[in-house]
């Protein structure tokens, strides 16, 4: 059991959504392909992304 789980989850829950709401994201190099790792964690290499603000309305 891990003692900073619940904390972890909920900042993953809150820092997500803002940066989609705060940034547009794109990919660097949308032709290659990804690769993931599945262990205790899915870990992406080759995934490289641009992040741009967004233009408040």
């Amino acid at each position: 059991m891990c003692i900073g789980k619940n904390i972890s989850l909920l900042e993953m829950y809150k820092l997500v959504p803002a940066i989609l709401r705060s940034f547009e994201l794109e990919l660097v190099h949308p032709e290659k392909e990804w690769t993931i790792h599945n262990a205790w964690f899915v870990k992406q290499s080759n995934f490289h992304v641009k992040l741009r603000r967004r233009v408040k309305q």
